[in-house]
């Protein structure tokens, strides 16, 4: 059995070295510690305005991402997380902007009503957007 104690609080320490270490633990109670591993939690700066999706409500229809302001991106590769209205995830990266608006379109079409929580992430920046899903 492994027990695995982990500091998930990475708000608070953006750009700050966080330290983790695991704990195994056997059913006789006797345990082994791993060494200590550090990390730097990379910043990220929220922007707002970059991206539009739409339509929203979203209803039987292709969604559309599209890029508002072009100075806040740079060519680089787009990271798009949907986070569903029950609390799951899915996500898709890349390049191609077309694809990556049909793919949109294939989560809220076949997922439920309700709303969804969007992250679009490039570079250094991310982006939330919420959108509705709708009959």
């Amino acid at each position: 059995m492994t027990d695995l104690h982990f500091l998930n609080d990475f708000h608070a320490l953006i750009g700050t070295p966080i330290y983790y270490r695991i704990k195994q633990v056997d059913f006789d109670g006797r345990f082994a510690l791993s060494k200590v591993v550090a990390l730097r939690v990379p910043q990220l700066i929220e922007t707002k305005g970059t991206w539009i999706i739409y339509p929203n409500p979203v209803r039987n229809l292709p969604v559309r991402l599209e890029l508002v302001d072009a100075q806040g991106y740079q060519g680089h590769e787009i990271s798009i997380r949907i986070i569903h209205p029950m609390g799951e995830a899915v996500s898709k990266s890349g390049t191609d902007l077309e694809a990556l608006q049909t793919w949109m379109s294939g989560v809220f079409l076949r997922g439920q009503r309700g709303v969804y929580v969007v992250e679009i992430s490039w570079g250094k920046y991310r982006e939330y957007h919420k959108v509705i899903a709708q009959d």
